[in-house]
């Protein structure tokens, strides 16, 4: 009589990983444990381009009344301002909004010029509630973006995108990185800190999901590229 051998179909924890993500230096015992107490796999797989019924709108137009601030460009920061080139009913445009953490301008750097490739007239805008306070982030990065202060009490702009801190006392944002079509409607957002992106931070899982978002914004840019 012989016995025949089945193949394990349990997936190992570097499976589950999105597509493309290695962690050398973490033993598979350890990332498991940590994938399945943070459950960050299930999440992100969540973290998706929204269809246009399930978007609402938000006026892009706000934002660029009064002209955004801008830091000029010099020999360590590349001009980003694409508004010369912005056509309102053509341009995609991600917001980057600032309030605690940093880490998603850093990714959005990353990302810029694999987005710009995709979507040559794409604008990136950096909304925060006080352009004094992320001054000294701003002036170290690679990039110059247009920067526009939240305005209004509440802070409207954060309110319209459903990003107002539910315990920030009306004035504090969420962090996130946010993505609107040509039509001005929000079909994406990347929450860092919350959410999904909680543990952006984190040593193991923060690469993980750092991977996946990006992977999530630079594919979504291509579909809405693709819906014009």
């Amino acid at each position: 009589m012989t016995s025949s051998l089945r193949p394990n179909r349990k997936r190992s924890a570097t499976s589950e990983l999105p597509r493309g993500v290695d962690i050398p230096a973490v033993g598979e015992y350890m990332l498991r444990d940590t994938l399945k107490r943070n459950k960050i796999v299930d999440e992100l797989e969540n973290v998706n381009l929204a269809s246009k019924e399930d978007s609402w709108n938000f006026d892009v137009g706000e934002l660029l009344r009064p002209t955004p601030f801008m830091l000029p460009g010099n020999d360590t920061r590349t001009d980003a301002n694409n508004l010369p080139s912005f056509d309102a009913s053509d341009s995609l445009v991600v917001l980057c909004v600032l309030e605690q953490l940093d880490i998603h301008i850093d990714l959005l750097c990353q990302s810029l010029p694999t987005l710009a490739s995709i979507s040559p007239n794409i604008q990136v805008l950096i909304l925060t509630r006080s352009i004094q306070t992320v001054l000294p982030l701003l002036e170290s990065l690679p990039y110059s973006f247009p920067v526009v202060e939240a305005r209004g009490p509440p802070s409207s702009h954060f309110l319209r995108l459903g990003l107002l801190h539910p315990l920030g006392g009306g004035q504090h944002a969420l962090d996130a990185i946010v993505l609107l079509d040509n039509k001005g409607r929000r079909r994406l957002v990347l929450p860092f800190g919350w959410g999904a992106g909680r543990h952006a931070r984190d040593l193991i899982s923060g690469k993980i999901i750092q991977h996946r978002f990006r992977e999530v914004l630079e594919d979504s840019v291509r579909i809405l590229e693709s819906e014009k």
